[in-house]
């Protein structure tokens, strides 16, 4: 049986090996949900008076 400190060695190196799936995972979920632009676009497009469009699926 492995002790507290290899558990805790292994845990920790899966946490950081899965932290660009993770971040890739919530860049998709953002953009799924209408996150599809930075603020300096949005900004830009707010200046101007355009709506804020985003392609739908």
């Amino acid at each position: 049986m492995k002790d507290i400190t290899e558990l805790s060695y292994f845990y920790e190196e899966a946490r950081s090996g899965n932290q660009e799936s993770l971040l890739e995972y919530k860049t998709a979920k953002a953009y799924l949900h209408g996150k599809q632009l930075d603020t300096k676009t949005i900004e830009i497009l707010k200046k101007r008076g355009q709506p804020i469009l985003w392609d739908v699926c």
